[in-house]
């Protein structure tokens, strides 16, 4: 006897891993699992119209497991050879090469214990029913096994639930074109069939074992092949779907393309017959770009699409930005909406969805809204988030109905936009009124600050502001001619000289990155902002310093300002607040020359610019004194009960 599907079912699904976990070959265990329960599926449902042929079906495979896997292999060539719309989706791994064949067996036997009939289950809906919530517990499971990257065969789950809310198509045409295991679009048609609509889907998949796991997919939730049809190949070298040697065009598109794609096919790109690079050639190394401008040009002339994206690609310069730019310009883009990190399995890379909008409203046009959405999750592993319900709708709402939200969402036009390098970062929009400084936590007001009548200059109008280098590799001696200052190198506000390595530089490289007294390094990379001034006494050092490409260097030029005052304006909760909020990227974290030279300082007299930069510099000199004394008393007070305690001698300080 065969029982309907229940929450049992997860366990026997353990133990089906643990059995085929000898196989080592975690495409095979992944190929077992999903091809054999979809053969028990298909041999129960006759309705669902495919030809099961007698040699096939399951409970003629599971008579006996002598050469299991072999027997296996010949039921899905015959269940292909009987159904066209089924080639090459159950033979993508040849069982009959497995050698543990009772261990195939032993695992299928688990499946059999189950009913796959959906008129067996207590929900015998086949979108949203017994089976398909089964199929997509079975789906999660492999993947959080198996440690699937994020986005290379499925999107989380909550990400994969808000999409087709905010694309809100429920009658046409749907597409994905990097589908994996297609479950944007089964959320697609599930969420136009809650509205009362009806949807023809469309994808791309450019691996076989993906494809395969993709359409095994659609059959559970009863899409395949009538309401849904994924062809094989390269989006961006190979477009399956055409019409009349053009793009198809789609009503919606829901895609989450690979992250940092490198060998995405920019020769090709080159000579691109189909329109889609017409805003800009992505560049060779960073292929993300090229997927949304795909996505754009499969799209109706009223259609709208939702892209997850990293967020270099939001603020990477060079030909992204000017990409970026021009779509800007075109009115393209509708919304950015920056999610929580740490969604994906396999990477904690933040992510943002990308809306385009070939029909954007006209009161829309010239700007774009942000909603920063990063701080709304539920955690569901130590390693893992999700977006609650809650998160979803909040999101939705804010989205459709452009609600101005204090520190979570805004519009922003297309002037400050230009001013910024055409960034779509969230963050760069949203002000942190907190951030954290020497006297712990503080709140920022920035708009007082701004409303001050008084005078200020930028820092590019009297300092120039330099990167730093990539470094050789260390000299040892004396070949070498400098000193390398790199992040660990700054401690406590200065540079620490016993750990400088030295390196060779030649005489251009060193009159461009030789520190000289009162520079200031500021570090350009990282969430840890370090600030230090070069001291008076080189002579601490035995070679000249100079900086590696971890630092801005922010040499003073003109008489109008003194070092120590504007390094004692960045070290200021106002000033670590501009910082901050001009950091870039998620992952890598960095500050650009640009940024830096736009901070406005207070341009007070040159003498009172000395007296504060000195006070602040004498008040840290106090504090390390005062803590070198109080470290020395203590010591000396532990050394005297030691001696007391006769043990003073069982031991000898060395360093």
């Amino acid at each position: 006897m065969r029982f309907p599907i229940t929450n049992n079912a997860d366990k026997d699904l353990w133990t089906v891993f643990d059995i085929l976990r000898g196989m080592g070959d975690s495409t095979a265990v992944r190929n077992f699992v999903f091809s054999t329960a979809a053969l028990k599926f298909l041999s129960e449902n006759p309705e669902l119209g495919f030809q099961v042929p007698p040699e096939a079906h399951w409970n003629q495979v599971m008579k006996h497991g002598i050469d299991f896997g072999r027997t296996l292999s010949r039921a899905f060539q015959a269940l292909e050879f009987e159904n066209t719309s089924l080639q090459g989706v159950f033979e993508v791994y040849d069982f009959s090469k497995v050698i543990d064949h009772v261990s195939l067996f032993k695992a299928a036997e688990y499946l059999d214990r189950y009913s796959f009939a959906l008129k067996d289950q207590n929900d015998p809906d086949p979108l949203s029913g017994t089976v398909a919530l089964f199929a997509e517990r079975l789906f999660a499971l492999a993947i959080d096994r198996e440690g699937v990257r994020g986005g290379e065969v499925s999107s989380p789950p909550g990400i994969s639930r808000l999409l087709p809310q905010l694309v809100d198509v429920t009658r046409g045409t749907v597409y994905d074109g990097v589908s994996g295991i297609n479950d944007f679009l089964v959320e697609l048609y599930r969420y136009a069939k809650s509205k009362g609509g009806n949807l023809r889907l469309f994808g791309q998949e450019i691996h076989h074992e993906t494809w395969s796991l993709g359409i095994i997919n659609l059959i559970f939730h009863g899409l395949y092949p009538h309401d849904a049809d994924v062809q094989r190949g390269n989006t961006i070298t190979d477009p399956a779907w055409l019409e009349n040697g053009s793009l198809m065009q789609f009503d919606a598109i829901a895609m989450n393309p690979p992250f940092g794609l490198s060998n995405w096919g920019y020769e090709v790109a080159e000579k691109d017959v189909y329109g889609r690079f017409r805003y800009g050639l992505p560049s060779r190394s960073h292929g993300d770009m090229a997927f949304v401008l795909h996505t754009l040009a499969s799209l109706r002339e009223e259609g709208k699409a939702a892209i997850v994206v990293p967020h270099g690609v939001l603020f990477r310069g060079a030909a992204d930005a000017k990409i970026r730019g021009e779509l800007i310009k075109a009115n393209m883009i509708e919304a950015v909406i920056a999610l929580p990190g740490n969604l994906f399995v396999g990477t904690g890379i933040p992510v943002a969805i990308l809306i385009l909008n070939k029909k954007k409203d006209d009161s829309l046009r010239n700007q774009v809204f942000f909603i920063k959405a990063d701080e709304g999750f539920e955690k569901i592993s130590r390693s893992r988030n999700d977006l609650r319900e809650s998160d979803i709708v909040k999101i939705v709402d804010v989205y459709r109905n452009k609600k101005v939200e204090e520190n979570y969402s805004k519009f922003v036009n297309i002037e400050e936009l230009a001013e910024n390098e055409w960034s779509l970062t969230p963050l760069r929009y949203f002000e942190r009124i907190e951030v954290s400084t020497k006297f712990g936590t503080v709140e920022i007001d920035r708009s007082q600050y701004e409303r001050l009548e008084i005078q200020r200059v930028r820092l590019s109008e009297v300092a120039e502001i330099t990167r730093g280098f990539v470094p050789p590799k260390e000299t040892e001696g004396e070949d070498a001619s400098h000193l390398l200052v790199n992040l660990s190198n700054v401690q406590d506000g200065r540079i620490v000289p016993e750990e400088l390595a030295g390196i060779k530089l030649d005489l251009k490289k060193a009159k461009q990155y030789e520190l000289e007294s009162g520079d200031i390094l500021l570090s350009s990379r990282g969430t840890s902002i370090k600030i230090v001034t070069v001291p008076d006494d080189l002579v601490i050092y035995d070679k000249p310093l100079a900086f590696s490409q971890n630092f801005l260097r922010i040499r003073v030029l003109s008489q109008r300002v003194d070092p120590l005052y504007v390094k004692a304006f960045l070290d200021s909760p106002l000033g670590q607040f501009y910082l901050e909020a001009l950091q870039t990227g998620t992952i890598n974290v960095s500050l650009s020359n640009k940024d830096v030279g736009n901070i406005e300082i207070p341009l007070l007299p040159l003498d009172d610019q000395r007296s504060i930069g000195k006070a602040i510099q004498d008040a840290d000199l106090e504090q390390e004194e005062t803590i070198t004394a109080a470290t020395k008393r203590r010591n000396e007070a532990y050394l005297e009960t030691y001696s007391k305690m006769g043990i003073a001698g069982t031991f000898r300080i060395v360093d």
